[in-house]
């Protein structure tokens, strides 16, 4: 089974940090999907959100809005979230591919 991120979208605002500085276009919430595929190629997705605070950012180590990269998004999710709770959302996708790999039968004695 592999298992993939996909950013859906970003919330932003302005947001002031611990120093007073205004960090334009904080992102405060990604939401984002967890896409699992076995190796037939049957998949399914899992849809989360994660929410941001920039207020503890430093200004230099800010990253501006249009600098952002899918790879920083990501980073952030998998910090934002425990093991546990990604095992959590792969084992979810991987019984529902499961299930649509399973075929619902008449008996065949009707």
């Amino acid at each position: 089974m592999n298992f993939s991120w996909q950013i859906v979208s970003l919330e932003t605002k302005d947001q002031t940090n611990d120093e007073g500085a205004t960090l334009q276009n904080a992102v405060v919430r990604v939401v984002w999907k967890r896409v699992g595929t076995d190796s037939e190629g049957v998949s399914h997705t899992f849809l989360g959100n994660s929410w941001f605070s920039a207020e503890s950012t430093a200004a230099d180590d800010f990253i501006p809005y249009f600098d952002l990269t899918e790879s920083n998004i990501i980073s952030w999710i998998e910090t934002k979230l425990t093991a546990h709770e990604v095992g959590k959302i792969d084992d979810i996708i991987t019984n529902r591919i499961n299930k649509k790999n399973t075929i619902v039968r008449t008996p065949h004695w009707s």
